[in-house]
């Protein structure tokens, strides 16, 4: 778990030069988010006990049926979620739920021909959940041309918040905003987002609001690159992060001098401090509404100022090429990346990669390439140092990762790679191949053609 990573990280860093106390701190609220997911888990699994108590004396209730593959599902025992949706449809063949349910985890665990199989036997029911389900396949397959078609002839109203939440990107992507921040809203109503927020909103005469973390540290990135079009300041705004990002945004961040705003760590958070809360997404609906409002990006959310920049005429260029979330094709080959390179005397290679980087030193050591390793630097968890290292390139070149969202708040020069346009994420929408979100990343999708990526980094370089 990241938890543990975190944990660890900061045990290393204990007796640094660091105080000891804030430290501690840290790692107790760290250790509490540890055991809050422990908690969840034994909560599920006293679920399922109950549940299978229930269907003892309930066998023909379907309701319980999908109930149980819900919780297995969250248990990640999906064959056995499987087998539950089986047992349930054979009481209701024409259960809308359980079909939706069985297509949900079909679809998640990449059983995309069974899922398909199954969603065509359904198809009659016209349902627009199985239908999504049935897009979701169309894009892994990459029948864009079909997904597409489906997608537009789905009724978002008739989706289940899931459902309307995803259906939510694929309106954003097309830079349909008050529509797709309409469905974006819909995350709240998932399970995943209901627990955080247990107190009814204040809207009224609000005087401290807390704007909550979610998702990844990049989207948390992303959606902080529209905070200042929020704030106000007769309100105090505590944001909280992951705590990685905590010290770096009240350090470096355009932020830092204001007064009402302060970042702190998820784990401190308490409901009844503030008057409302709201998720920082939230504030996108407010913020970019519309596709001129993006001329409001800052050029640069942090500033780091101690960066090692040299007068040389050798350009540093930092490469990134993988992501740790691998449910979404984001990775790249270094080799796609090195070779170009190659052709170029006066640049210096900078690894930015965190985690595993042995394919970076098996393909630089065939291209006789020389490559900045920086294995001394924990580049998962040691966000400042990394930010350093970023700061000191001349251009960066990422695929779809933090990498790419660290170094577009530093207004860094970069080059975002992106295998193919339908894998390509919500936010880097690709009518102009060039960021709303960061004015200093253009886009390129790769799609098997590197000339085009070879002719934008000739004009970097030479």
């Amino acid at each position: 778990m990241v938890f543990n990573e975190i944990k660890l990280f900061l045990l290393k860093k204990i007796g640094s030069a660091c105080e000891i106390k804030i430290q501690e701190e840290t790692l107790s609220r760290v250790v509490n988010l540890n055991q809050t997911f422990l908690k969840i888990q034994k909560s599920n699994i006293n679920e399922l006990l109950s549940l299978n108590q229930k269907l003892d004396k309930f066998k023909k209730d379907v309701d319980l049926y999908i109930q149980k593959a819900s919780i297995l599902f969250k248990l990640k025992k999906f064959e056995e979620s499987l087998k539950v949706t089986e047992e349930a449809l054979k009481i209701n063949p024409k259960s809308f739920k359980t079909a939706e349910f069985r297509m949900k985890v079909l679809t998640s665990i990449g059983s995309f021909n069974e899922a398909l199989k199954f969603c065509d036997s359904k198809i009659n029911l016209n349902n627009s959940n199985i239908l999504f389900y049935k897009a979701q396949i169309l894009r892994a397959q990459k029948k864009i041309n079909s997904y597409f078609d489906l997608m537009n002839n789905i009724s978002p109203d008739n989706l289940n918040h899931e459902n309307q939440y995803e259906y939510s990107k694929f309106l954003l992507s097309q830079n349909k905003f008050k529509e797709g921040w309409k469905f974006f809203y819909s995350r709240h109503e998932t399970d995943a987002y209901k627990k955080y927020i247990n107190q009814p909103f204040k809207t009224n005469k609000s005087k401290k609001i807390a704007l909550l973390p979610e998702l990844g540290l990049g989207d948390q990135i992303l959606f902080i690159t529209t905070l200042a079009d929020y704030i106000k300041r007769d309100i105090q705004y505590d944001v909280y992060l992951d705590e990685r990002l905590v010290y770096i945004f009240n350090k470096y961040s355009i932020f830092k001098n204001l007064s009402n705003v302060k970042f702190l760590s998820e784990c401190n958070y308490s409901a009844n401090k503030y008057d409302q809360a709201l998720f920082l997404g939230d504030i996108l609906s407010f913020t970019r509404s519309t596709k001129s409002l993006f001329m409001n990006q800052p050029d640069k959310l942090i500033e780091i100022g101690d960066s090692n920049r040299s007068s040389s005429k050798i350009k540093k260029i930092g490469v990134s090429w993988k992501s740790k979330n691998k449910k979404l094709n984001k990775d790249l080959s270094i080799s796609n990346i090195l070779r170009p390179l190659k052709n170029y005397d006066d640049v210096e290679i900078i690894n930015l990669q965190y985690g595993d980087v042995s394919d970076l030193k098996e393909i630089s050591s065939k291209l006789n390439m020389h490559v900045q390793i920086n294995e001394e630097v924990d580049k998962f968890h040691d966000l400042e140092k990394l930010l350093m290292i970023i700061d000191s390139c001349d251009l960066v070149i990422s695929s779809s990762n933090l990498t790419a969202h660290l170094s577009g708040i530093l207004g860094k020069k970069t080059i975002l790679l992106l295998p193919s346009k339908h894998d390509a994420l919500w936010y880097w929408q690709l009518d102009e191949n060039q960021s709303k979100w960061y004015s200093s990343i253009q886009i390129i999708l790769l799609d098997n053609d590197l000339n085009y990526f070879n002719d934008v980094l000739r004009k970097y370089v030479e």
